[in-house]
C-alpha cells in the first residue's frame, strides 16, 4: 500500500545553529513522500540560505513584525498539497529516521484532529527546563493527567477537520491549545505520540 503524501511545515527565525542539524534530519527520515513549506521570521543569522539549499516547495519570509502563529499555521495549511500536514519547528531536530512516520500514522484515523510528538531536551539544556520536557513528555508524564495538553512544536493535523475552523489569527499565544480545544469540543481525539521524537 502506497504511503500517503505529506506536507512538512517549518517556522524559523534565526535558528541557524538548529538547521543545519534539523534538515539533514528531515532529509533522512524513511517516510519518504513529503513536501517542505517553510516559513522564516527575518532571520539574518544564514537561516534563509539553509532553508533555500533544502529547496522547499514554497518559502514564506516575513518581517518579524509580520509573524502572528494562527496566520502562519492558517497560511501553511492553505499551501499544503496534502491532507495530512506535519508541523515542526526549526529547533526541534527529528532523532531518528522515523519521526515522521508515527505522526502520519496517528493521522490515518478520521476521529484524530490532531498528534503531537515526544520533546527531549538537549543535553546543555538547564536542569529546571529538564525537567520540564519530563513533566510534560517523559513516560510517566504529569502532562497526562492534566484537564489539556498540545504542543504545535512537533505535530500533525487533519486538513478535513481544519478546514471546520483553521486557527484564530488574532491570538499572539496558546493558539494551537485553543484550536485542540475546539477539536475536543467536536469530539475529535487528539492523540500524543511519544514513538516520535524531537
Amino acid at each position: 500500500m502506497a504511503e500517503p503524501p505529506v506536507s512538512i511545515v517549518l517556522r524559523s527565525f534565526n535558528e541557524a545553529w538548529a538547521l543545519r542539524d534539523t534538515l539533514p534530519a528531515l532529509a533522512a527520515q524513511t517516510f519518504r513522500d513529503w513536501e517542505l513549506i517553510a516559513f522564516d521570521s527575518g532571520s539574518s543569522d544564514g537561516s534563509v540560505e539553509l532553508i533555500r539549499a533544502a529547496q522547499p516547495r514554497h518559502f514564506v519570509q516575513l518581517l518579524p513584525h509580520e509573524y502572528r502563529p494562527g496566520r502562519v499555521l492558517n497560511q501553511g495549511m492553505t499551501l499544503a498539497a496534502s491532507e495530512r500536514v506535519i508541523f515542526l519547528n526549526a529547533d526541534a531536530t527529528p532523532q531518528s529516521a522515523d519521526w515522521l512516520g508515527p505522526l502520519v500514522a496517528a493521522l490515518a484515523d478520521p476521529q484524530v484532529a490532531a498528534v503531537f510528538g515526544r520533546q527531549i531536551p538537549r543535553p546543555d539544556c538547564a536542569a529546571a527546563f529538564a525537567h520540564d520536557y519530563e513533566r510534560a513528555f517523559g513516560e510517566n508524564r504529569d502532562s497526562a493527567r492534566w484537564d489539556h495538553f498540545f504542543s504545535m512544536v512537533s505535530s500533525g493535523l487533519r486538513r478535513d477537520v481544519w478546514q471546520r475552523r483553521g486557527f484564530r489569527e488574532l491570538m499572539q499565544y496558546s493558539e494551537d491549545d485553543e484550536y485542540t480545544r475546539w477539536c475536543r469540543a467536536e469530539g475529535f481525539r487528539i492523540l500524543y505520540c511519544p514513538e516520535s521524537v524531537v
